[in-house]
């Protein structure tokens, strides 16, 4: 073979192998290229501390006083309710239940009952106490009248119940009676007949040897 002819199969030799390199490297650069789009790369996200986040971590300075320790352990009563109910019996012109608002005094419990009836005094009660949801108030007794500085008024004097008469309002008024021991009384004496000494109170049920000696003196036969 002559020396021309050699050296045009050997450059076409070269030429075939450079193109088949070519084609393997362009191969291999869309076969990177497509798995690097098909798994993108995630980047780590930070989390930023939130500045409220930060505050709460902080340890506070303050130092809490008794005021704050009793507002967390009891809440307040008078927030919580807005009005209250209170049984108001004894010498007041409207005996009953009296509504009122939260936070309110014995004194406005008499006033919305329509005051002290004529001839009854206070007594010992404190009129500036506060008042609790769901009592009974009692005020005034038999036997206690309102002093007159002009005319004075002998205790030895006072009214007195006649537990063989009075009726059932009337039998409320005697320190330690209520409704339904009054009722008994008015019981006991309808059916037994009258009583014939304020001693045979111990005989109705519900009334001992000292609620009797709470009243003795305010009643009579």
């Amino acid at each position: 073979m002559s020396q021309p002819t050699r050296r045009s199969i050997d450059s076409s030799n070269l030429r075939g192998i450079a193109a088949v390199a070519a084609l393997a490297i362009l191969l291999a650069v869309a076969w990177w290229w497509t798995g690097r789009s098909t798994h993108p790369v995630e980047v780590p996200r930070q989390t930023v501390p939130s500045a409220i986040g930060d505050r709460e971590s902080e340890p506070s300075s303050r130092t809490p006083t008794a005021s704050d320790i009793v507002s967390m352990s009891s809440p307040d009563p008078l927030k919580e309710e807005t009005e209250i109910l209170v049984d108001v019996r004894g010498a007041v012109r409207q005996r009953g239940i009296q509504r009122l608002a939260a936070g309110a005094r014995v004194l406005d419990a008499i006033e919305q009952a329509g005051g002290l009836r004529q001839g009854h005094s206070y007594g010992s009660v404190n009129l500036a106490r506060r008042l609790v949801d769901g009592e009974q108030l009692r005020v005034g007794k038999i036997g206690e009248t309102t002093a007159n500085p002009a005319d004075p008024v002998d205790a030895a004097e006072g009214a007195v119940v006649n537990i063989n008469s009075a009726d059932s309002l009337q039998l409320q008024e005697l320190d330690g009676i209520g409704e339904v021991i009054a009722e008994r009384i008015v019981s006991w004496r309808d059916e037994q007949g009258p009583f014939r000494s304020v001693d045979d109170l111990i005989q109705v049920p519900g009334i001992g040897d000292l609620t009797l000696a709470g009243f003795r003196d305010a009643v009579t036969v």
